[in-house]
């Protein structure tokens, strides 16, 4: 009883949406046959069976072709099967029968516009405002379409209407700049922006859009006392202090790179991989490692204590800074996270023994092997420690299995 109800009142409102005056003008045999179709045609559409829903409401259409409701649900069953131009026809017929319908109309003009076919969506909008001039969405698509089609100045002045229904607000300006700027009316479109930010000061939006603005005019003093004052406002804008860092590491300022640097990688807005490959920047190019860049990778495991690549890049700027002791600790928590990774299994065991870590290095051995049993030097390093932990029965064990891993490497390559 209950899909039933749903069933009938979903019928009631498609068929609303169509006027079902026409269907009245059939025999009272067609008639029946027709309801009996569409309601069959609708079963199909909520079971998402659309080629069987689509022969249906074809059928229907043959039927009784003065019923807008069949063309429009066709348009809808045809979008949702890739058939672009047919949905667009079947919505056209639909209109034909029932020009006053603004549903019908909204929807032409979306289905134009989301198939890059802007001319058509141009005039579809523009009727769609003869009836409502007002609707500030409607404007904007059509503002939208225009600069798509290459009609700037429409486009603006699209815009313009809109600023002149609900008001100035960043968007808009924002928009506006768009449209001056790829027409090259660069001076006009940063009065627009300085207009702006006179009404809206702070906006980080203006702010960011006229640093780069300037950045591509060449000037650089203006972009950079902008930046200053987006960074005073906007503290946690992570963009802000890499922009800087950026600007202060072109004109050899380190100091200042570092600084901004350090504040961008507070912010989690800066995704975890950028900071990992500028931190690989410092690792790879420095000869030796700046303090600096350690302290980074120290922030960064602040940041994601949890994530493993970030214990093993801290881990590898040890290294290359000669603090080994500290690179195991990082090794270690990285191993822990992430016991995937073989290379750096066999690096902690490496140091552990070189540093005569016995105890842990049996420990850590023994799990690596167990993750790792192909690779011979795993038992070598793990027999090494139990000899050393006076394990001799186990050492000699471990120590043959890794001699004839190695030995049976060597002879496959």
């Amino acid at each position: 009883m209950y899909k039933f109800l749903v069933l009938f009142l979903l019928i009631l409102i498609v068929l609303s949406c169509g006027k079902t005056k026409e269907v009245v003008q059939i025999n009272s045999t067609d008639k029946s046959r027709y309801i009996e179709m569409f309601h069959e045609g609708l079963r199909y559409k909520q079971k998402k069976q659309f080629q069987n829903a689509k022969h249906v409401f074809e059928a229907c259409t043959e039927l009784n072709q003065s019923d807008d409701a069949p063309y429009f649900i066709l348009s809808d069953i045809y979008s949702k099967l890739g058939q672009k131009e047919s949905a667009i026809d079947a919505l056209q017929k639909a209109i034909e029968i029932d020009p006053k319908n603004q549903w019908y109309q909204r929807e032409l003009a979306y289905k134009f516009h989301e198939n890059s076919n802007f001319k058509e969506a141009i005039n579809a909008y523009k009727n769609l405002l003869k009836s409502n001039p007002q609707n500030a969405d409607w404007l904007i698509s059509l503002s939208e379409c225009y600069f798509k089609n290459n009609q700037m100045k429409e486009s603006f002045y699209a815009m313009e209407q809109v600023e002149n229904i609900i008001g100035t607000n960043p968007e808009i300006i924002i928009e506006k700049y768009r449209i001056l700027f790829f027409q090259k009316k660069y001076a006009l479109g940063e009065k627009l922006l300085l207009d702006g930010l006179q009404i809206f000061p702070d906006n980080p939006d203006l702010l960011a859009i006229l640093v780069d603005y300037y950045f591509d005019s060449k000037q650089d003093k203006k972009a950079l006392d902008l930046l200053k004052h987006l960074s005073d406002i906007d503290p946690n804008n992570g963009n802000v202090h890499l922009t800087l860092a950026q600007h202060y590491m072109q004109n050899n300022d380190l100091p200042n790179t570092f600084k901004e640097l350090k504040l961008a990688y507070l912010c989690p807005e800066i995704p975890l991989d950028n900071k990992t490959r500028l931190l690989m920047y410092f690792y790879d190019t420095q000869a030796k490692l700046d303090k600096n860049v350690v302290d980074l990778g120290m922030i960064l495991v602040d940041q994601y204590p949890n994530e493993a690549k970030a214990h093993t890049l801290l881990g590898d700027l040890y290294m290359k800074d000669n603090n080994e002791v500290m690179a195991l600790a990082s090794y270690k928590r990285a191993i822990e996270l992430d016991p995937s990774k073989y290379t750096i299994f066999e690096q902690v065991l490496v140091m552990e023994y070189e540093f005569q870590h016995y105890d842990n290095l049996y420990k850590d051995g023994l799990k690596a092997i167990e993750l790792f049993p192909s690779y011979g030097k795993l038992y070598l390093l793990t027999g090494t420690a139990a000899n050393q932990i006076k394990k001799h029965q186990e050492a000699i064990d471990l120590l043959d299995i890794g001699k004839d891993l190695i030995t049976n490497n060597a002879t496959k390559s």
